[in-house]
């Protein structure tokens, strides 16, 4: 006997199940995909009846849904579940979207629909109906909404910026290697802010490797991340196959002052060296004593020469704070050994040990 139509939760169950194998084409559904189309679309009642459901429809008795188990190989054993009739499963979809459809629409932003577990069935439908370019913010990130994430990009082509600042991704491994995988897959990504992340140089090179041959991406956020020299390795290494990418912001890792050169340097001369970077200024010379003199001129020089005089300043003078503001993250920290020089200055001698570098 059929688990008994108590507040609906079966039907809303069928509705789901029906629902989601209409979005893939097909009268089946995989059971670890049931479950989950169960589990975060129902409710704990829903995943009750879906329990006792399950000898039911093994066995035959439950005739709206089939249980079947194949071995696809002898130690894999492979079970999913079959609409026995195409009417059956078309009605109880149309059911889920009508049901869907007659309540108020309460989505501000996509990002409400990953929020809201309600919603999670239809991302697959709402990334194919909407219109790009799109901008996805997400405040924390967990392996399902990863797994959205990445089922979302395959069906969205728009998706030009995604902020992901404060998600913490370097303590989820699992998590940060899904989404590097959906970063692997787009093609159209413009925008990616993973500031305040935890990454860390392991972090970073599994986003690195992701990102080696994204065709669009022009900047990346890496912000706070406690990136060390080991990170800004791969970073170099990113610059130096990914030509894509033209802005890569990296305040507040420990980098060194070297390597945050280098890769300033980097980003505007992809055969750099590191040998080169070092003789490389930061900013140009701007010799503001001529730059007056030449603007006073003489008093032969008309009214129109002394106006393009001052254009000129203005405008080498923008172009220096322009400079100026890129290049705050790239001050030069005084290096160990200065400091050491320095203590030995002040207090005598410092004794070496096993922790003590031999600085030459």
């Amino acid at each position: 006997k059929a688990p008994e139509l108590e507040g609906g939760h079966l039907k809303l169950t069928l509705r789901l199940l029906a629902l989601k194998a209409c979005e893939n084409g097909s009268d089946r559904l995989e059971e670890e995909e049931a479950n989950y189309v169960v589990e975060y679309g129902g409710s704990s009642q829903s995943m009750y009846l879906w329990r006792e459901l399950q000898p039911l429809m093994k066995s035959g008795h439950f005739w709206l849904l089939r249980r079947c188990e194949c071995w696809e190989s002898w130690d894999q054993l492979v079970v999913y579940y079959v609409f026995p009739c195409p009417g059956i499963q078309s009605f109880f979809a149309s059911l889920e979207l009508a049901e869907t459809w007659n309540k108020q629409f309460s989505l501000s932003s996509m990002d409400d629909a990953f929020k809201e577990k309600q919603w999670h069935p239809l991302l697959p439908i709402l990334a194919e109906m909407l219109p790009g370019p799109m901008t996805l913010t997400f405040p924390s990130m967990t392996e399902d909404k990863a797994r959205l994430l990445v089922e979302f990009f395959a069906r969205h082509p728009m998706v030009t910026h995604l902020q992901l600042s404060g998600c913490t991704l370097g303590m989820q491994r699992s998590t940060l290697r899904i989404v590097a995988e959906a970063l692997k897959r787009d093609q159209n990504l413009k925008h990616l802010d993973l500031s305040d992340n935890c990454l860390g140089s392991e972090g970073v090179h599994t986003l690195c490797q992701a990102l080696m041959e994204h065709p669009t991406l022009e900047e990346l956020v890496l912000d706070r991340n406690h990136i060390g020299q080991v990170g800004s390795v791969k970073i170099v290494d990113l610059l130096r196959v990914n030509h894509n990418i033209l802005r890569v912001e990296l305040d507040e890792n420990p980098i060194g002052s070297e390597w945050a050169r280098y890769i300033y340097v980097l980003q505007r001369d992809r055969s750099a060296t590191l040998a080169s970077a070092r003789k490389c200024p930061l900013l140009p010379a701007v010799d503001k004593a001529k730059a007056a003199k030449s603007g006073a001129g003489s008093r032969k020089e008309t009214k129109s020469s002394k106006e393009k005089d001052k254009e000129k300043g203005r405008n080498s003078l923008s172009e220096k704070d322009e400079l100026i503001s890129e290049m705050k993250e790239l001050k030069p920290a005084m290096p160990l050994s200065s400091r050491l020089r320095r203590k030995e200055e002040d207090t005598g001698p410092v004794s070496l040990s096993a922790r003590t570098p031999m600085l030459r």
